[in-house]
């Protein structure tokens, strides 16, 4: 596996959610801990606006702007499938290396195809 290249979620902020939940709970969270997070906080934040009785603004949902989370910033095509910067990682002998780093916030983002 040496030189392989891999895409991935950059460790820095999930590393300061895991510091304050390690110091809260006393265990280390799993990796997959920072979606369900970024899904409550995304959650919470297009709540703000939603009265009860009323349908879920699910709408906002596809806000091309986009959110920030945890593991960068992110967004939902309209198939919903979410689109996220990443950045490109090596396998080397003794842990990996950034080979390209993320871009900066959701307008960094890149639609690669037209979607139909």
């Amino acid at each position: 596996m040496r030189g392989a290249w891999f895409a991935s979620a950059p460790e820095a902020m999930f590393n300061q959610l895991k510091t304050r939940y390690r110091t809260r709970y006393g265990k280390t969270p799993y990796r997959l801990g920072s979606l369900g997070y970024d899904a409550v906080l995304l959650t919470v934040r297009i709540a703000r606006g939603w009265r009860p009785g009323r349908a879920f603004p699910e709408a906002e949902l596809l806000n091309q702007e986009g959110f920030s989370g945890v593991d960068g910033a992110f967004r939902f095509g309209r198939d919903g499938i979410a689109e996220r910067q990443l950045e490109v990682v090596q396998v080397d002998p003794g842990g990996f290396t950034t080979v390209s780093p993320r871009g900066n916030g959701v307008r960094a983002l890149r639609i690669s195809s037209p979607r139909t």
